[in-house]
């Protein structure tokens, strides 16, 4: 993964982020977020996207259940690093 991440991905960053900062107890269900996205973009897609942020270790998947399609995810440390580096430049 290069070190520029794509808007679409960079969102995603950040809706975990903000759901890690609530602290709150439930854990961040992928499949509930892109259900909600105003931006038609295909489930192949997403799905894509998310391995590619999950192998360059922006995001950990933590669950899924038989039902999820995409299951339950939260930001790693080097998704927070790269907001943190984002924030600063802008």
């Amino acid at each position: 993964m290069s070190d520029k991440l794509t808007d679409f991905e960079v969102d995603i960053l950040k809706a975990l982020r903000k759901h890690k900062n609530r602290n709150t107890a439930e854990q961040f269900f992928m499949d509930e977020y892109y259900n909600k996205l105003q931006e038609d973009v295909t489930l192949s897609h997403f799905r894509e996207t998310l391995i590619l942020l999950e192998d360059g270790e922006y995001i950990k998947k933590i669950a899924t259940t038989f039902n999820d399609k995409l299951g339950y995810y939260e930001i790693a440390p080097e998704g927070l690093r790269y907001l943190k580096n984002l924030d600063l430049k802008n």
